[in-house]
């Protein structure tokens, strides 16, 4: 017990070090209220977006494996529903281990520019993203878009190099649409087309987005005869305070986790 306990103690750490450095603070939903009694237990709840983001990375940070104790610990000593936490790291493990993206694992990282070295760096900006997709407006037409990005992701993929794979002009357009709502600036979104109509290019170049040709295709699996595919991601300056290239699919990742666990339900 006292190794869980020590476990549990370095993740709440943790997990109060990643929120309190961020930017959007009322993500957290459920904190405890200043009206509370002061020795009253901490209320259950769902995890948030922010709380994913933050709890992935207190795990990283802290190199502490996945089993049945931390699910125990991070139920006890965190104010998270265990049937939550259970859900969402089963969820986690599949959707990481099938994709093969590693990006918030504990491991050596590689010194590399947008490696994983700077997956604590850019934290900030995947919280602002979170915040502004779960803006009202945002929040709904998230509801439409993560069906979309759900369908292909997990089967397409490529770790790589990730993006956002779909397959017809019309889920390009939504998503477009969702990304400019959040805040993204079209020049600053690029979509890359591979085997795609004329008339089906004409329509991309009319959303005023980056545009690119691929000859091989974006999934991690290249087959001869794949139906056209486009690529979407976030191609931005660093201007604005949202994740860019590959920290973009991290945000994905994590908010993809939180949809597939039922949390948001």
């Amino acid at each position: 017990m006292e190794s869980a306990l020590s476990v549990g103690v370095q993740m709440a750490r943790a997990m109060e070090y990643f929120v309190a450095r961020s930017s959007v603070p009322l993500l957290v939903a459920g904190a405890r209220s200043a009206s509370d009694p002061a020795d009253s237990a901490p209320k259950l709840r769902a995890p948030t977006p922010l709380d994913i983001e933050a709890l992935l990375l207190a795990r990283s940070a802290g190199s502490i494996s996945i089993n049945g104790e931390l699910v125990d610990v991070a139920s006890s000593d965190l104010p998270f529903d265990g049937a939550c936490m259970q859900r969402f790291f089963l969820t986690y493990v599949d959707l990481a281990s099938n994709v093969d993206f590693r990006d918030f694992e504990p491991a050596p990282l590689p010194l590399r520019k947008g490696g994983r070295r700077d997956i604590y760096g850019q934290s900030r900006r995947r919280q602002h993203f979170y915040a502004r997709a779960f803006r009202v407006k945002s929040r709904r037409a998230l509801e439409t878009v993560m069906p979309l990005i759900a369908e292909n992701w997990a089967n397409s993929l490529d770790p790589a190099r990730p993006s956002l794979v779909l397959r017809t002009v019309e889920a390009v357009t939504t998503v477009v649409q969702w990304m400019n709502d959040i805040g993204f600036r079209r020049g600053e979104i690029s979509v890359s087309m591979f085997s795609v109509p004329s008339a089906e290019v004409a329509v991309v170049k009319q959303l005023e987005v980056l545009t690119t040709f691929s000859e091989h295709g974006h999934r991690r699996y290249k087959r001869i005869g794949l139906p056209p595919e486009y690529s979407v991601t976030s191609a931005g300056s660093g201007q604005l305070e949202l994740p860019m290239e590959r920290d973009f699919q991290r945000a994905i990742f994590a908010l993809l986790c939180w949809h597939r666990s039922g949390l948001g339900s």
